[in-house]
C-alpha cells in the first residue's frame, strides 16, 4: 500500500490512513492514535485498540502437560485476562504455571474456575523487548559457563542447578513471545504459517543430517545399528503423520496421544544413551532433535486453536 505525502501549511506533511483500517477500529475525526518510531518505520496504533484481550479456556479434561501448554499459549498470544474452567484438583498446578509467567497473577479462584490477569500492563515497547532479549542471552551464556565449570570440577550438585537456570530462561523467553504476540496479533495466522513451514524444513534437514551421518558407516548398517535403534526410528517416524492430522483437524485427544508417544520415545532414548557407542549416540541425538521439533510444532498449533 502506497500513500503520497501532502504538504500541509508552511513546514508540515500529512498522509491519509486507509479507510478499511479506520473502519476496523471505528476511528473518526478527532480520535487519537499513538505513533511510535521503530528502526526507521512509524507504527500507528489506535488508542481504542487498548482494550482487554480476554481468552477463555476449558482445561478441566486436559492432562497436566496440556494445561501448561494452553495457559502459556494464551499468555504468549498477548491475552490480558485468561479465564479457565477447571477441576478443583487442578488449582495447585495453575498456581505453578502462573508463577512461571512474568506479570500474571491469579485474581479470582473458585472450585471450578480461575481468572488470571496481567497486573503489569505489558507493553510492546521496542526497548523493553530488546532489554529482555539481552537478558536471555546473558542467562544462556551464564548457564553454559556454569555447566562447563561443574563438569571440570565434577560437581553434580552444580549440574542440577542448570534446570533452575533454564526455568528463568523460559520465563523471559515466554515474556518476549508475549510482547511479539501483542505487537503482531493482527498477523498472527500468517506468522504461524511461516513458522510451521520453517520448522517443517528444519525437520527435513534433521532427517537429511541423520542419513548423511549414518551413511558414513563403513560396516553393515544392520550390524552397526541394533534392532532396538531401528525400531525407535520407526516410532519417531510415526510422530509426523500424527502432527499432520493435528494440523489439518485440531483435536486435543490427538495432541495428548502425541505427548504420550513423545514421553515413551524420550524414555527409550535416555535408556539407550547410557549404553550406546559413538555412532549410536549421534543417531540418538538426531532422533531426539526430531522429536523436539515436532513437539514445538504441536505447541504452535495449540496457540492457533485459541
Amino acid at each position: 500500500m502506497r500513500r503520497k505525502l501532502v504538504k500541509q501549511g508552511y513546514n508540515a506533511l500529512t498522509v491519509t490512513l486507509p479507510a478499511e483500517w479506520l473502519r476496523r477500529f471505528s476511528l473518526n475525526a478527532g480520535d487519537e492514535v499513538s505513533i511510535e518510531e521503530r528502526k526507521g518505520s512509524l507504527e500507528v496504533t489506535p488508542e481504542k485498540e487498548k482494550t482487554v484481550k480476554k481468552t477463555e479456556l476449558d482445561i478441566s479434561d486436559l492432562n497436566d502437560t496440556l494445561v501448561w501448554t494452553y495457559t502459556i499459549a494464551a499468555y504468549r498470544k498477548g491475552s490480558d485476562e485468561i479465564v479457565l474452567k477447571l477441576k478443583k484438583e487442578q488449582a495447585a498446578l495453575i498456581q505453578k504455571v502462573v508463577d512461571a509467567l512474568l506479570g500474571l497473577a491469579i485474581v479470582e479462584m473458585s472450585e471450578n474456575s480461575c481468572r488470571i490477569k496481567d497486573i503489569t500492563g505489558t507493553t510492546t515497547d521496542e526497548k523493553e523487548f530488546s532489554n529482555i532479549l539481552r537478558r536471555i542471552f546473558f542467562l544462556l551464556e551464564g548457564t553454559a559457563e556454569s555447566v562447563l565449570e561443574a563438569i571440570r570440577k565434577d560437581d553434580k550438585r552444580a549440574l542440577n542447578n542448570a534446570e533452575y537456570q533454564d526455568y528463568n530462561i523460559n520465563k523471559f523467553s515466554n515474556f518476549c513471545l508475549r510482547i511479539l504476540g501483542k505487537r503482531y496479533f493482527e498477523n498472527f495466522d500468517t506468522a504461524l504459517t511461516h513458522y510451521i513451514i520453517s520448522e517443517l524444513e528444519n525437520l527435513g534437514d534433521e532427517y537429511a543430517r541423520l542419513a548423511i551421518d549414518i551413511s558414513s558407516l563403513k560396516a553393515n548398517l544392520k550390524k552397526s545399528l541394533s534392532p532396538e535403534l531401528i525400531n525407535l526410528l520407526e516410532d519417531v517416524n510415526s510422530l509426523t503423520p500424527l502432527f499432520e492430522k493435528i494440523y489439518y483437524k485440531f483435536d486435543n485427544k490427538l495432541v495428548m496421544q502425541l505427548i504420550e508417544k513423545k514421553n515413551v520415545i524420550n524414555k527409550k532414548i535416555s535408556s539407550l544413551f547410557l549404553k550406546s557407542n559413538s555412532m549410536e549416540t549421534v543417531f540418538l541425538f538426531h532422533l531426539s532433535k526430531i522429536v523436539h521439533l515436532i513437539i514445538n510444532l504441536a505447541e504452535r498449533q495449540i496457540m492457533a486453536s485459541i
